[in-house]
């Protein structure tokens, strides 16, 4: 529970800090700076290497590197046009709609539709909401449902990080076509830096513990 709770408050920080630099390097240069700087941390722990690896174990790193990609990507185009506590919540029907597929006591239903209920609650306080924004963000939800079971499907095929390092590198390869737009502004030292901050406590993490 508590690698849970680590995980959720981790992610959620690093989106944070990921909203100031928006402006600077738009959200697919946040995605390839935090899925990339995230890969290579990890390639140098695990020491992660391409031989080895059976075809479904392939299979499960591509997609997961394709799922962890569409979904941050998503995410923060949402960001970009949503308030961050609305896009967060509303991301949140993608494992509450996999909690209620796999749902089978009662009391189980009772608690994911008390979160729905939050959900609409929290965005009819905001008003008239963006509706691209809403569009990106219930991508977001999807992937991040897709997420949960093919990350235990990678746990389950791995001992250790080594799968994570090569899907955060097929992400960040994915994103680096739209990501690399954002020119001489991934160079500053303030991008750089921040990038970092949000690679750790919004990839590297929460992903790890998870």
């Amino acid at each position: 529970t508590w690698l849970l709770a680590v995980s959720i408050i981790s992610v959620q920080i690093g989106a944070g800090y990921a909203g100031q630099l928006m402006d600077d390097i738009g959200p697919a240069g946040v995605v390839m700076l935090r899925q990339g700087l995230s890969a290579l941390v990890l390639l140098a722990i695990t020491r992660a290497t391409l031989r080895g690896r059976s075809r479904a174990q392939w299979r499960t790193i591509v997609a997961f590197g394709v799922i962890l990609a569409v979904m941050n990507l998503s995410f923060y185009a949402a960001v970009e046009r949503l308030p961050l506590g609305v896009a967060v919540t509303i991301e949140l029907l993608g494992p509450l709609g996999l909690a209620a597929a796999l749902s089978r006591r009662a009391v189980e239903f009772v608690w994911v539709g008390v979160a729905v209920v939050g959900v609409v609650m929290l965005g009819e306080g905001e008003g008239r909401l963006d509706p691209l924004g809403i569009v990106f963000v219930l991508i977001a939800a999807v992937c991040w449902a897709a997420y949960i079971v093919v990350s235990r499907r990678a746990g389950q095929q791995s001992s250790g990080a080594d799968t994570l390092a090569l899907a955060m590198s097929i992400a960040a390869l994915i994103a680096a076509p739209l990501g690399l737009r954002a020119g001489a502004a991934l160079l500053e030292p303030r991008v750089l830096a921040l990038g970092a901050v949000v690679a750790v406590l919004a990839g590297l993490v929460p992903f790890s513990v998870e």
